[in-house]
């Protein structure tokens, strides 16, 4: 009898033991659960991010080839300008860029989108004083462009070109 006493007694977990146990595979399952939910939205937040830069590149690339080729500005403001230049033919031809609403817009056709800024401005001068205003004296142009991403975050990107042929 005393045999069966100890036999019985060595099998098995207690309840204390099992639910020792839950709790311990649960504080894990929700650690990593945390863990894999974070590592998730940062990638997809460093995915948005990449998609405004790519686009801002594309943007401010455009850009330049556009203005770098001004022949002449017919008007210009701190968020249009208007010009000439031989980007088509051999005849120069009128072009504008400018800020329609939240889209940088070239000849009517949009640029860039989800733009929260967009600022032109001139200068005499690589280091000189710029302005909003365009002066015939003018050979630096400076534009900035402000992107708003999906996750709310404003960045902007500038850059400054001076025409070849601006007369």
């Amino acid at each position: 009898m005393n045999k069966k006493l100890i036999i019985a007694s060595d099998k098995g977990f207690s309840l204390i033991e099992v639910i020792a146990s839950l709790v311990i595979l649960g504080i894990i399952a929700v650690m990593g659960a945390y863990g894999i939910v974070t590592f998730t939205s940062g990638s997809v937040y460093q995915s948005i991010n990449a998609e405004t830069q790519q686009k801002a590149l594309f943007a401010m690339n455009r850009m330049e080839k556009e203005l770098i080729v001004v022949q002449s500005v017919t008007s210009a403001s701190a968020t249009s300008i208007s010009f000439n230049s031989l980007k088509k033919s051999t005849t120069p031809s009128a072009h504008t860029v400018t800020l329609s609403g939240s889209t940088i817009t070239i000849d009517g056709d949009t640029l860039v989108d989800l733009v929260s800024g967009f600022a032109l401005s001139y200068s005499d001068t690589y280091n000189g004083t710029f302005s909003s205003t365009w002066s015939s004296t003018n050979k630096i142009i400076q534009y900035s462009i402000t992107l708003t991403d999906g996750n709310g975050h404003a960045t902007t990107f500038t850059n400054r070109v001076v025409p070849r042929d601006l007369s």
